[in-house]
């Protein structure tokens, strides 16, 4: 597999505006995302989720979450709320 040029990262920078692209050995280009699990109004703990787009990242998310809330971040993009269980 050959590393992605400067140009597609860019690229896909732009698809996934406001989210940080990197290039994952093995794995390809992931987009980086946040899980939030939340405690009343603040945050209990924090995920890091790579994947490569939205609804990867939130099938991943629902798996990891467990019985709290929780927000799917992208930099400073909210993908998805999660309510409790």
């Amino acid at each position: 597999m050959h590393s992605p040029s400067q140009a597609n990262l860019a690229g896909l920078a732009l698809a996934h505006a406001k989210c940080s692209v990197a290039f994952v050995k093995g794995r390809g280009v992931q987009v980086y995302y946040r899980l939030y699990l939340m405690r009343g109004d603040r945050i209990r703990d924090a995920i890091e989720i790579h994947a490569a787009d939205d609804e990867s990242a939130l099938q991943k998310a629902t798996q990891k979450k467990g019985p709290l809330p929780a927000e799917l971040w992208c930099r400073g993009r909210r993908v998805a709320t999660f309510l409790p269980a």
